[in-house]
């Protein structure tokens, strides 16, 4: 994994070195001839832009390539120092650091700090999951320049109808049988859409339908809303009008001070990132059912097998996803397991907040079948062996750290205390 981490770094300082090369105004100037561009974001310097011809031929690529890899390595060096240190430390993937150049490109260069810490405060974890605290750090760096992005994308909301395809055995939309049907819309229609799909899918199921048959009905029984009413209960009279028993579950996370100051950015599980001035738009139109805020210090132990529902919403909530070594779904769809084996003759108490680890269905598997060993070092912190030794730590913060030597027996000290 070095190596090749290492080949690919070799390969960005390649092109670093030749942008310092050509970074000089051309001594003479011609129209249509050489002349300064800004490749990447602001504060970067500029390059020559014919000098990315010969660079391209020597590398074997199109030119666009060699303008891509030329322009995230300028951002990395000049707007993202901290996790440019990294991806030439090795500890840091330099195609994902690429990625969060691109991302953040548009961001003027006092703005561009806040995204550099977070992103590598987050490097432990899983790729989507640094990508998502990439995304939370560039709309928190600059909330104005979001918020009319947003703006703009309305625009391109949209419904299609896809063609019908000829049979093709490698291509699964194709075919008489079934139509694909397409739609881009704002995140709160989209969540709302969702509900009632999934609400209407509930009545329209059966034994022999599997749950995609089912939500696929229900969004063509949206075609027939006298019909869907008259499913959900819906259907009114002339004096009485029908009224909406649908409804959304949304979970949002969002610190004390954005909530007081009404300003920030809020993660909510269906959305991702999102302006706390925005979220009016997602529940502001809804009857809101408020739960009260989890402590998620509180733990309890219970005497029974299964996790309470009380408890696997503080585990989900601490841990936010499979916490297997380098997962990266994030959400509620995981199994919890016990790290230690749950024995029907043992002692009381041994389902607990300390003894739950939510895991997606394969790492369950895994772990279950395939002799992984899991400590719980705190609410949230887990420690893994693998069949052929490797140790590794999960913590939300951190993501999967690689133990050894010393490190290895302080944890398992700490484990066996």
């Amino acid at each position: 994994m070095r190596e090749r981490r290492a080949v690919l770094v070799e390969e960005l300082e390649l092109c670093l070195a030749w942008a310092d090369l050509h970074g000089v105004e051309p001594t003479v100037t011609v129209p249509g001839g050489d002349h300064l561009v800004r490749l990447g974001g602001d504060g970067t310097p500029l390059v020559r832009d014919l000098c990315l011809e010969e660079l391209s031929i020597a590398r074997q690529v199109h030119v666009a390539n060699t303008r891509a890899a030329m322009a995230d390595a300028l951002d990395l060096r000049h707007r993202l120092p901290q996790v440019w240190a990294a991806v030439r430390g090795l500890t840091c993937e330099p195609w994902l650091a690429r990625r969060v150049a691109r991302m953040s490109r548009q961001l003027a260069a006092g703005r561009i700090g806040l995204v550099d810490t977070a992103v590598v405060d987050a490097l432990g974890q899983a790729p989507s999951r640094v990508l998502a605290v990439a995304e939370a750090a560039i709309i928190e760096a600059d909330t104005a320049a979001y918020d009319a992005e947003l703006t703009a994308k309305r625009a391109e909301q949209g419904v299609w109808l896809g063609r019908v395809k000829a049979a093709d055995p490698d291509d699964p939309d194709s075919g008489r049988g079934v139509q694909s049907f397409f739609a881009r819309l704002a995140p709160e229609d989209a969540v709302w859409l969702d509900a009632t799909i999934t609400e209407l899918a509930g009545h329209l199921a059966t034994d022999d339908s599997t749950v995609d048959q089912s939500r696929a009905a229900a969004l063509a029984m949206l075609a027939r809303p006298d019909e869907a009413a008259a499913v959900l209960g819906l259907r009114g009279d002339d004096e009485q009008p029908a009224v909406s028993r649908q409804k959304a579950v949304v979970y949002v996370h969002l610190h004390e001070s954005s909530l007081l100051a009404g300003e920030g950015v809020a993660r909510t599980e269906a959305c991702g990132p999102l302006l706390v001035s925005r979220l009016a738009e997602l529940v502001g139109h809804a009857r809101i059912d408020l739960k009260p805020v989890i402590d998620l210090n509180a733990g309890a132990s219970v005497n029974a097998y299964e996790h309470p529902a009380s408890m696997r919403e503080r585990v989900v909530l601490r841990s936010l996803g499979d916490v297997f070594p380098h997962a990266s779904a994030l959400g509620r769809r995981v199994d919890l397991d016990h790290p230690t084996p749950y024995a029907p003759d043992g002692p009381p108490g041994q389902t607990s907040d300390l003894n739950a680890a939510p895991l997606g269905r394969r790492s369950h598997r895994a772990k279950t079948h395939l002799g992984y060993r899991l400590d719980q070092l705190g609410p949230a912190s887990y420690l893994w062996t693998t069949p052929h030794g490797l140790v590794r730590l999960v913590t939300p913060d951190r993501g999967t750290t690689a133990l050894e030597g010393l490190r290895l027996e302080i944890h398992r000290a700490y484990v066996a205390a």
